[in-house]
């Protein structure tokens, strides 16, 4: 046992330290074999190839499995290094984002592994061929243009690992969000929202979907507002686009409807919290597309408070959609409480079945 922490120790202050220990012959140190090795197996110094039996094979793989641990802690910090003095980044803010770059410092590890095969880093210790990979990468200069574009360090991370080492692809997507006219603020959303093939796409598919919804009424300069709340549009299949804008089409929609309900995306949601299913509210949108200028603070929400103090649960309300949805429609003080209040002064409702006479649409509420 003593002898394998030593030879652990040995291992790590290898692969921390810049200059080579000595070796001599009977070291305890493993020797690199001369045949070329996977860049995952160059990380460590050896396999277990002078494993006697069953147990020091078992010794050897924890031994491997210490020093992969060792390279990602020495990696790590090599990273955090290079944002503080390329970047000017804080100590914080550098261990908040490498904490979350797991899969981006295992892609950095294997990358230095790689440059061990090229002559002219055949010598050179892993500090150094780390750090060119991260200087080759130009990360650190990504990170710094999108913490400028204002998206957080947690997304920062999920983007960078999302790329595959591909950050080039980031860069890429913003600039083309941009020429659509996704705001700065909202390029976080979209890029880490849009899906996880999003970085995998051309610019080409993606403007192929922006010109489709562009000649189905959704205007150009609507476009950035549009992807910004519905990014996953941009993971879609094109035939899954013109399958889904063909739905409410084939309802009866126009162009002009069609283009402002992708407009009002978040009422399109908020009418789904009522239960009401895809067909239901193409329905609603092709036969009532006033609907589409209702605001939910303003209109709808006081309306939805009124209705649960009126007793009408939410399937009270879905059922007032789908039959009488002009209620959503009209001015709740002007309209709606005249009315209730005409129902239970002058037909005689109670105040125990108000409710259901409005949720059931009965001809007493038309009369009033």
């Amino acid at each position: 046992m003593l002898f394998h922490q030593k030879k652990v120790k040995l291992l790590e202050m290898t692969l921390v330290t810049k200059k080579r220990i000595p070796q001599f012959p009977g070291s305890i140190f493993p020797q690199f074999p001369t045949e070329t090795k996977s860049p995952l197996q160059t990380l460590f110094q050896n396999g277990s190839e002078d494993s006697e039996d069953d147990d020091g094979g078992e010794d050897e793989a924890e031994m491997i499995m210490k020093a992969l641990e060792i390279r990602r802690k020495v990696t790590a910090e090599i990273f955090k290094e290079a944002m503080k003095r390329k970047g000017k980044f804080g100590i914080t803010y550098s261990t908040n984002l490498v904490d979350r770059l797991s899969d981006f410092i295992d892609f950095i590890m294997i990358e230095a592994a790689k440059l061990k095969r090229l002559p002219e880093f055949e010598s050179s210790s892993f500090n150094i061929r780390a750090k060119t990979v991260i200087e080759d990468l130009n990360v650190v200069p990504l990170i710094r243009w999108l913490k400028h574009n204002g998206l957080p360090y947690p997304k920062i991370a999920k983007l960078i690992c999302l790329s595959r080492g591909n950050l080039e692809s980031i860069t890429g997507l913003a600039e083309w969000l941009k020429s659509i006219h996704v705001r700065g603020e909202f390029l976080g959303v979209v890029l880490t929202k849009a899906g996880e093939n999003i970085l995998e796409r051309s610019n080409e598919e993606l403007a192929e979907i922006v010109e489709y919804l562009e000649s189905n009424g959704v205007r150009r300069d609507w476009m950035g507002y549009v992807m910004s709340r519905c990014p996953q549009l941009l993971s879609y299949r094109m035939e899954e686009v013109k399958a889904r804008v063909r739905f409410y089409l084939d309802m009866g929609m126009n162009e002009k409807d069609f283009g402002t309900m992708v407009f009002d995306y978040p009422r399109v949601n908020y009418l789904k919290e009522f239960g009401v299913n895809n067909e239901e509210v193409g329905r609603l949108l092709a036969f009532k597309p006033q609907l589409m200028g209702c605001s939910i603070e303003e209109r709808w929400k006081p309306l939805v408070k009124y209705l649960y103090y009126l007793g009408i649960s939410r399937d009270g309300m879905r059922r007032m959609l789908t039959i009488k949805p002009i209620v959503f429609c009209v001015d709740l003080e002007e309209t709606i409480v005249p009315k209730v209040i005409f129902l239970m002064t002058k037909a005689g409702v109670s105040e125990r079945d108000i409710g259901k006479v409005i949720a059931l649409g009965q001809s007493s509420w038309d009369a009033a």
